[in-house]
């Protein structure tokens, strides 16, 4: 087994990984314009897959922000491993 450090190498070892809460169940998307406004968002941008915009998920998550009040921008057209020219 490849060993990364051992006690003789006087360095830290241990650490700490901060998990986020995660939502998921019936009902989710429902919920994330409130959860927006309780984390003081007022602007979301929102990276799809162009094939998936159109979808009904994306429509509850539109429906969600719009009715809680939070503007949203939909980037649909970034490729993969995008640069600034490509998000903009």
């Amino acid at each position: 087994m490849y060993q990364f450090a051992d006690n003789n190498d006087n360095k830290e070892t241990v650490f700490t990984i901060k998990a986020q809460d995660l939502k998921f169940g019936v009902g989710a998307l429902r919920e994330l314009g409130p959860d927006a406004v309780a984390l003081k968002m007022k602007r979301i941008a929102l990276f799809l897959d162009g094939n998936i915009q159109d979808g009904e998920p994306i429509h509850r998550v539109k429906k969600s922000l719009k009715s809680s009040g939070v503007d949203f921008e939909i980037y649909d057209k970034a490729v993969c491993e995008p640069n600034t020219t490509s998000c903009m």
